[in-house]
């Protein structure tokens, strides 16, 4: 049958069909062959075309140690269309990826990846590699192991490219001993962006490397200067653009010698015959050297049969890359390395290397006929693993017309009249998939082999024989051979035993087999039999279990073939281990750790059925690679018949570990299963893990928990804790729901005025539950276990105390469990207040800083007392004892205090013996008080623990246990303190309020840290010297008043620091006086200029009398910018007649003036004359974490339409004025016009290539394909941490030139990376935009005219009920418009490139809201690609449907798009992009253009 599948348009594919096309070549498959190895004989072989120069071969070998499956790519890079690349995560990091995100990262039209293997082997824990890497003829990571290259001219190279590196410094050469690799002790190492971190420890110097010249991973000699060097750091982060030099010892001593703004030289160098080397990555052991197979040691690497991948070089030149799959008995074995050895060898090989092997072989090709890469292989970890990097065969070949037929299965091996549905698939000459339309012609090469429906439904005939399934459409031809067979050699179900649940139903997959081949059969060909009443079979071989508990079997046959499966319905689960009866049939063992150990537990320990549980104790700290702790019997637990699961109860430790376990089949063989690979639970959870079908039976439980970490970041110690170990067939009658505790008597906080009672609760379990387990029910009293009576028809537990309770706090606690060993538990306190004897402490809830806090121990019928014992512990530095003893009765005489004590370490002690001959006992209400002050800098809220306490009372022996609730206060302060500025030389207004809101007279505001002394000049006028001489540079002149820091007082000259300077005054013309800023005045408030004497962070706090203010942290800000103007933007305001312009300059310029006048008169006469219009703005100071700017802004109203004006702002004074720059006014009439699009920017703050250098050069191609742009658009993103000056300063750096920004207005939506911190607050000071958005997103959402359209500017930076409030307002801003065209312009796409981006909440928002008010353009960014739907209405295509638009990246960051059938075009292509919109009334015309001017897409809007 043919295929449709909906259309992805390219935009190269007008292009692509224009091209010619390659020589058309049959197909030159070939069928089983009867060659065979050393390793064994053929099975089965079958080799097809991939793509021009390319084939691959799948083999089937029956070896000494069983079935053996093999994949081969071989390729000819003689062809032009043809390369090899190295394939990494992300197509240039360092990491995990599975090969086919690798190749799917790079494959894109006229770079298609056709085929991939695995490559290098790699350190599990973090994805580097182990061997050296070239990506693009670069150097990522170098090493000395042997490595398979490819030249610039496509030839293969094995050997050593044995990069060196060296630096020299001062005109001395030393050697790097690693490029992005493990720096050793007293070695150099340098680090490219590519690893993002050096990961190195602190121990030794790095040294960031900026102005690199030249790029340090191809050889050659380059420059760069030291940026910074950073002494006992490790770990560093690598900028995009710049190296770090990293060293250990004596490496370490030679980079502390380098200053800021050195430079130094650095060298790279590869062996003869590398130069050239375009790709490579490292394997280990060379396997075949110069047409001879090379002789290694045998070793438990080389000897075990494993999964292999492999690169071999033919003596013609050609390559080939060889997968053998292995660990999976029955399907593929596995080979050693010497058997790999030789089978390249007999297969041609003249060279070869063997890669990464286990469970990262990986083979990937595309299918005939099909978009993307197939898994070929089966990885033996049963999916495809993340790897490090991969070998990836790209074709170039053009896509050309419809002309050969790819016949879905290629070739099949059929049992006689057994049907199959036959389906093809265009391709033309390069194999490159062709759509088609129509179903094709089908037909036989000979009648007598079968029956073909004109639907590709092929019925085989009685056979035996072979012949050819031929299909035809439009002059294309395919194939597929075909072989009938009528009898077979073997037959074989799934496995031995199956066990189902009742009323299940399940596919029996039978094998038919011929010779080790698989025979294509349908269960109607065969003869069944059902013994039992077990269920029954259809006649599509799925089993349907009955609804009652049996067991039984069924038995296929074929000819004198059969095979039977036992089954059981409805079995229940197996307890393996129990672990009841102690662990002498267990032991453990482990990898990679410090410490290992089992151990029984015994209940109240973690137990969750009966008395005992398993503990595995681990301690893997400071180890590196894979850590393993494992707990297993002696000998295997042989299971009952074949479950679905194993299950285990865990207590985990909340370590996110790795649990395993390892069970053994019928033939010894061993196979993991998972659990959970991230245990962040803590407590009891039941985990399950997923036994494979098909194993020979019987199974055994082997390796039962192995606990294992792969990364190094997390070794950490613990243990966890396993009960009830079972073997799960599918049916249980678990009950996993807590019993529930309520009815509680007393009541929680309840106050009783008996000291005689029963206490009690009620536990009750869900309806059909285990039922409560009477065995486990406790209860608590005071912390003490008490007896309590379970009744089992209410649920009722209770308990009466034998003796009448103290007055004073008690503590309950119940414990239950159910009979399948879920917990509850329920805590609750109450009072005794009956009169009697008893303690307990009285206390406020609430603190205030700097006042005392006393804790009441409040007694009564103390003659009934003999000895009293307490203990309280504290956090001294929360609260600070007045005494040093607690202060008791003054009755209670030295005599009757054995141990009365507060200690420095937070400890109170208190014992008192003999209470009863106390004189007064009976009338002591009040026994002590414990004394604290809360300190004047607390800030967390007070706790005193009652550790533990007991009395004897008269006429006992025995101690009673007291019991005390923990002391907990919250902390106040009297007063509330406001700064409303802190910027270097400007006053401070400092308001000081009460609790009430009421303001404070005469409270001192004092600076706590840092700790200086102000010198203050008391002469007119002192100056400020540069060193303690006169005859020194004078720095600085400061009046009288001023106020500078102490820094040191040395005879007749005191160090001080003013502002940004450092220097010496006269001790003769200062005071010296505490930091104090002032006292507060009737208002509440002190005007100060010592708050902001230098940047720094002060801590600062209020105080009157014993009465103070939280500690509050306040950061004086340097000043950002000078005198003249930065950040120059212009902006539209609500009327179209007036154009806003911001920018911004130093706080100490605080004038706004704008200068305009026609350009026409500009020209001729400047800023001079009667036309110049002056025009005076505001200003006001905004503060970034980095420091403060002053933010100017003004409206130029009254605007002529279309008149370009020239301006320049500034402060009125010759020296502030900015460049000037141009504009022309808007249009009132519905005139053609046109803007600038651009899309995420995101850049490191920089103006490189790797910051914004990229997004200035758009910005200025983009002015050149269009002068007269009225606008530029920016969809968010324009920075990447919107909370860092840095970061917007540098964006604005981009744009800074008078023909960007400063005369291109700017329109900006928020996005992500502006709602970081207090991003949204920077935009809305630096761009003054429309007020005219809904209340709650003013400055942020917004709406303008511009010829025939009216746009929208929204923020999808926000909750759901965010974007409804915004789609209401554009419902009335858009019935507002009598404007041709409606645009909306956001962040967050509905419609996204990849199911990683977009937005889900503004899809089920806002896209009905644009149906409903024909919106024709939306317009948004985040993705970081290009895409352009069809017009969609409700989500699909519709003629008069809203267009979408994601703009693409503006920066160097970039995301795979996700083809989707939205698209009409998407660019996939990691290339910045913008894009030229023209308006008029014919439509909205899109032209986006590639960084080198390439056209991605041209479309017209229209309507």
């Amino acid at each position: 049958m043919y295929s449709i599948k909906k259309g992805f348009f390219y935009f190269l594919a007008i292009l692509l069909a224009s091209q010619s096309f390659l020589f058309h070549k049959p197909l030159d498959q070939k069928t089983a062959s009867a060659a065979s190895f050393s390793l064994g004989s053929v099975i089965e072989e079958w080799t097809r075309p991939v793509a021009p120069g390319v084939h691959e071969t799948e083999m089937t070998i029956n070896s000494e140690a069983g079935r053996q499956e093999i994949f081969m790519m071989n390729i000819n890079t003689d062809n032009p269309d043809i390369h090899i690349e190295a394939g990494l995560p992300n197509g240039k990091d360092f990491g995990m990826q599975t090969v086919s995100e690798q190749a799917s990262f790079v494959s894109k039209p006229g770079h298609v990846v056709v085929g991939g293997v695995n490559g290098d082997f790699f350190n599990t824990a973090n994805g580097i590699p182990l061997g050296s890497v070239i990506h693009e003829g670069k150097i990522l990571k170098a090493s000395n192991t042997e490595t398979f290259g490819i030249k610039e001219n496509g030839k293969a190279i094995i050997g050593y490219p044995n990069p060196s590196f060296s630096a020299v410094i001062r005109e001395i050469e030393t050697k790097i001993h690693s490029l992005n690799g493990t720096r050793g002790v007293n070695q150099l190492a340098v680090y490219t962006s590519n690893m993002k971190m050096t990961g190195t420890n602190h121990e030794g110097t790095e040294v960031l490397l900026s102005e690199v010249s030249g790029d340090i991973r191809k050889p050659g000699t380059l420059t760069a200067k030291v940026e910074k060097v950073m002494v006992n750091q490790g770990n560093s982060e690598i900028p995009d653009g710049k190296l770090i030099l990293s060293g250990s010892g004596t490496a370490s001593e030679k980079l502390k010698t380098l200053a800021s703004g050195e430079e130094i030289e650095l060298k790279t160098a590869v062996a003869a015959g590398w130069e050239d080397v375009k790709q490579a990555l490292g394997g280990r052991i060379t396997l075949i050297k110069n047409g001879q197979k090379v002789q290694f040691a045998e070793s438990s690497f080389t000897t075990t049969r494993a999964p292999r991948t492999a690169a071999a070089i033919k003596a013609d030149g050609s390559i080939f890359f060889l997968v053998l799959d292995g660990r999976q008995p029955g399907y593929s074995e596995g080979v050693t390395v010497f058997e790999l050895r030789d089978l390249l060898y007999e297969l041609g090989a003249v060279e070869a290397l063997n890669l990464d092997g286990g469970g990262s072989s990986t083979y990937l090709s595309r299918t005939n006929g099909e978009d993307g890469l197939s898994l070929g292989n089966q990885p033996s970890d049963g999916n495809e693993r993340g790897v490090a990097n991969s070998f990836l065969v790209v074709s170039a070949a053009t896509q050309g017309e419809l002309q050969q037929l790819a016949v879905q299965p290629d070739h099949l091996l059929m049992l006689s009249g057994s049907t199959y549905d036959f389906n093809a698939k265009g391709m033309d000459t390069a194999f490159n998939p062709v759509q088609i339309t129509k179903e094709p012609n089908w037909s036989m090469s000979d009648q007598a082999l079968g029956i073909i429906s004109a639907d590709g439904i092929f019925t085989a005939g009685e056979g035996p024989m072979s012949g050819q399934l031929l299909a035809g459409l439009s002059g294309a031809k395919g194939a597929s051979e075909i072989t009938v067979v009528n009898q077979l050699s073997d037959l074989q179900l799934p496995q031995d035993t199956l066990t189902v649940k009742r009323g299940d139903e399940i596919k029996l997959d039978l094998k038919a087999i011929l010779n080790g081949r698989a025979v294509h059969a349908n269960p109607s060909n065969f003869e069944w039999e059902i013994i039992g009443d077990i269920g029954s079979l259809d006649e599509n071989g799925v089993f349907k279990a009955s609804r009652e508990t049996a067991e039984g079997s069924i038995t296929v046959r074929y000819g004198d073939k059969s095979d039977t499966i036992n089954i059981q319905v409805g079995k229940m689960p197996v307890i393996l281990e129990t672990f009841e009866n102690g662990l002498d049939q267990w032991t453990f063992s482990g990898a990679r750790y410090q410490s290992v150990a089992i151990r029984q537990t015994t209940y109240p320990e973690p137990a969750r059925f009966g008395n005992h549980a398993l503990e595995l104790k681990y301690d893997f700290t400071g180890t590196i690679g894979t850590s393993g702790a494992y707990a297993y019997p002696k000998e295997d637990i042989i299971i009952e018949d074949y479950p679905e699961t194993i299950g285990m109860w865990v207590y985990g430790d909340g370590n996110g570990h790795w649990l395993r376990s390892q069970l053994r089949d019928g033939n010894n063989n061993a196979f993991p299963i998972d659990f959970e690979t991230n245990m962040d639970w803590k407590g009891w959870k039941y985990v399950e893990a997923s036994v494979p079908p098909g194993k020979e039976t019987p199974l055994k439980l082997d390796l039962a928990v192995r606990l294992m970490e792969t990364s190094n970041d997390n070794k950490n110690a613990g243990a966890i804790y396993v009960d009830n170990i079972r073997a799960v067939y599918g049916e249980t009658n678990d009950d996993l729901m807590n019993p529930e505790i309520s009815q509680i008597y007393p009541a929680e906080n309840e106050v009783i005025p008996a000291n005689e009672l029963k206490i009690s609760a009620v536990a009750k379990d869900n309806e059909n539950g285990s039922g409560i387990n009477p065995s486990r029910i406790k209860m608590y009293l005071d912390g003490n276990e008490v007896m309590a009576e379970f009744n089992e028809e209410t649920g009722e537990i209770a308990h009466t105390p034998s003796q009448p309770l103290l007055d004073g706090y008690h503590e309950v606690k119940v414990v239950v469990q159910d009979h399948f060993g879920n917990e509850s538990e329920r805590v609750w306190q109450f009072e005794i207040d009956s009169g009697s004897t008893g303690l307990k402490p009285v206390f406020e809830t609430e603190a205030y800083l700097g006042s005392p806090y006393e804790v009441l121990l409040q007694t009564n019928e103390l003659q009934n007392i003999k000895t009293l014992k307490l203990h309280f512990s504290f956090d001294n530095k929360k609260v600070q004892p007045q005494q040093d003893k607690v202060l008791l009765d003054n009755r209670i005489s030295e005599e009757h205090i054995a141990k009365n004590e507060i200690t420095k370490d937070g400890q109170i002690y208190l014992e008192l013996k003999d209470i009863q001959n106390i004189e007064g006992a009976e009338e002591i209400k009040e026994l002590g008080r414990l004394p604290f002050l809360i300190p004047a800098n607390s800030i967390e809220p007070i706790e005193i623990q009652f550790v533990e306490g007991a009395l004897v009372l008269q006429e006992h022996k025995e101690p009673v246990s007291i019991y005390m609730p923990d002391i907990k206060a919250v902390l106040k302060a009297h007063y509330k303190i406001d700064v409303d500025r802190a910027s270097v030389g400007f006053d401070a207004n400092i308001t000081v309020k009460n609790e009430d809101g009421k303001v404070v007279n005469g409270a001192a505001v004092k600076v706590l840290a840092p700790n200086h002394k102000l010198a203050n000049v008391k002469e007119k006028e002192s100056a400020l010297y540069e060193s303690p001489d006169m005859g020194s540079k004078t720095i600085a002149l400061l009046s009288k008043h001023a106020s500078a820091l102490i820094e040191q007082q040395q005879g007749d000259w005191t160090k001080v620091k003013y502002g940004h300077f450092e220097g010496w005054l006269k001790t003769k013309d200062v005071e010296v006086s505490p930091w104090i800023l002032g006292t507060t005045d009737q208002e509440g408030k002190i005007k100060t200029d010592r708050l902001s004497i230098i940047p720094s962070d002060l801590i600062i706090q209020v105080q009157k009398g014993q009465q103070y203010s939280f500690i509050t942290n306040v950061k004086v800000l340097e000043h950002l910018g000078s005198q003249t103007p930065e950040r120059l933007n212009l902006t539209f305001s609500e009327q179209v007649n007036s154009m806003n312009i911001t920018w911004t300059t130093s706080p100490l310029t605080v004038n706004s003036v704008v200068e305009l006048v026609e350009t026409e008169h500009y020209e001729k006469s400047g800023f001079e004359g009667k036309e110049v219009k002056t025009v005076k703005g505001k200003s006001s100071e905004y503060a970034f974490g980095e420091g403060e700017v002053q933010v100017h802004s003004a409206s130029i109203n009254g605007l002529k339409r279309n008149t370009s004006y020239t301006y320049r702002v500034g402060d009125g004074s010759e020296e502030g004025w900015s460049e000037t720059a141009a504009f022309t006014a808007r249009s009132r009439d519905n005139n053609p016009f046109s803007f600038i699009l651009m899309g995420d920017t995101q850049a490191p703050p920089n103006q490189t290539e790797n910051g914004f250098g990229i997004f200035t050069e758009l910005f200025q191609k983009a002015k050149q394909g269009d002068p007269d742009a009225s606008f530029m658009l920016h969809v968010g993103d324009m920075i990447d941490d919107g909370n860092l000056y840095t970061h917007w300063n540098a964006f604005f750096e981009s744009m800074k030139n008078p023909k960007l920004a400063p005369s291109t207005p700017f329109v900006p939506a928020v996005g992500n990376h502006e709602n970081i911190g207090t991003g949204v607050e920077t935009f809305k000071h630096l761009f003054k935009l429309p007020q005219n958005g809904p209340e709650k997103f003013k400055g942020t959402v917004y709406s303008f005219d511009y010829g025939n359209a009216h746009f929208a500017v929204m923020n999808t930076e926000t909750s759901k009920e965010g974007l409804l409030e915004q789609a209401e307002w554009l419902k009335e801003d858009m019935t507002g418009t009598d404007k041709k065209w409606k645009i909306v312009v956001y962040h967050r796409s509905p419609y996204y490139s990849n199911p990683a981006g977009g937005s889900e909440m503004v899809k089920e928002v806002w896209p009905s809201i644009f149906d409903e008010l024909d919106i024709d353009l939306a317009i948004s960014g985040h993705d970081h690609s290009y895409v352009r739907t069809f017009p969609l209405k409700n989500g699909e295509k519709a003629e008069n449907g809203t267009t979408y638009v994601i703009a693409g990246s503006t920066g160097k960051k970039f995301y795979a798009t996700t083809p989707q059938p939205y698209m009409d075009v998407y660019f996939d292509e990691d290339t910045q992009v913008y894009t030229n919109v023209s308006i008029d009334d014919q439509g909205i015309n899109l032209i986006v253009k590639t960084r080198d001017g390439r056209i991605v897409d041209q479309h017209t809007i229209k309507k």
